[in-house]
């Protein structure tokens, strides 16, 4: 009788754990796999000033997001608040206590912790605090433009690429930076750099080929080189066993294996859409999802199970004829953005349980 009162009690723990954790899930969690019309919601728009944002930065655990956009000599960092302050308009970063020369013009941005770090184009580091918007430091690592500017997911140390061929690792601990010194062609262009989720792989193109190293070593992946004729963007997925690569209007899946890619399959689009040159995108932090922006600006929704398009019209009706520049989700999946030459919208993608 007492095994059997233990047992019943055990039973009851159980399932108001379960039910605690749908609860709690109700309020913080997005279901794998769904995006549909029914379940996205266009919550947020606006302009940008100057236009052509080309990159975005989400905080890693506030609901927070920085933009950086460039129009010759000038810059502007916005700073969004989203979730419980969705009506605010947010505020402006213009750098009024450090207004760089006048031929100089901000390229690359990331958002380490609180800090927001910009490349220029005269191979410097620019470093303010993001809640005060301090101008905190900066630091020269080369003459020539910072064309990639990564943040390693250790959160410890920068990657920059120098424009065409040089790569520089910064600590942001000590403030140095060093060479990065790799076996093979020293006078290869470096285009799309993308780390892999663990810090473990680089992956990068330029001059029609698609190459992977091992970041602590620096030795390369076999086969060497894989043939592009030009590429937009490298996606690794969140688990790191694949890698998408966005190629003109296509999107192809590589599978990470054994120290070397295997093709998987090329992702199907939905019919009728417009074979548009795609110029970002970016995975749910869930692995379910593609999200890409091209050209023509079209929102485009990928499968990552059926690997086929989702046709969703609202998506559809959002697009236009400006080109798209760039597309992040939030950390938790449950929003993205996308920009285009002037303006940007923000989506909510809602749970379906």
């Amino acid at each position: 009788m007492l095994k059997l009162i233990f047992v019943v009690l055990a039973l009851v723990f159980v399932t108001s754990l379960s039910y605690g954790q749908e609860l709690i899930c109700r309020m913080t969690c997005r279901a794998s796999a769904s995006i549909s019309n029914s379940n996205i919601h266009q919550i947020r728009s606006g302009g940008l000033d100057p236009p052509a944002a080309t990159e975005i930065r989400w905080h890693e655990t506030d609901p927070i997001f920085v933009m950086l956009g460039h129009e010759r000599e000038e810059i502007t960092l916005r700073r969004e608040l989203l979730l419980a302050k969705l009506t605010e308009e947010g505020d402006y970063f213009r750098g009024t206590n450090r207004r760089p020369p006048r031929s100089e013009s901000f390229q690359q941005l990331e958002l380490a912790r609180d800090t927001i770090i910009v490349g220029t184009n005269t191979g410097r580091l620019m470093f303010w605090d993001l809640w005060t918007e301090e101008f905190l430091h900066e630091f020269q690592v080369s003459e020539r433009p910072v064309s990639e500017l990564l943040l390693h997911p250790s959160g410890d140390w920068l990657l920059v690429a120098i424009d065409p061929s040089r790569l520089f690792r910064f600590d942001l601990a000590s403030q140095s930076v060093a060479e990065i010194r790799w076996p093979g062609d020293r006078g290869q262009s470096l285009q799309n750099l993308a780390i892999s989720e663990d810090g473990y792989l680089l992956a990068a193109y330029g001059d029609g080929a698609l190459r992977i190293w091992t970041i602590a070593s620096w030795d390369a992946w076999e086969p060497a080189a894989l043939s592009y004729e030009s590429v937009a963007d490298l996606l690794f997925t969140k688990d790191d066993s694949q890698l998408l690569v966005l190629s003109d209007a296509t999107v192809s899946r590589w599978s990470l294996h054994g120290n070397s890619l295997h093709f998987v399959r090329q992702l199907e689009p939905a019919d009728g859409k417009r074979e548009c040159l795609i110029a970002d995108g970016d995975i749910s932090p869930d692995d379910s999802l593609l999200m890409t922006t091209d050209d023509c600006w079209q929102l485009r929704a990928w499968d990552l199970d059926t690997d086929e398009e989702i046709f969703v019209p609202q998506l559809d009706s959002a697009s236009d004829d400006r080109p798209g520049t760039a597309i992040l989700f939030s950390p938790d999946g449950r929003y993205f953005i996308s920009a285009a030459y002037s303006i940007w919208e923000m989506f909510f993608i809602e749970e379906q349980l």
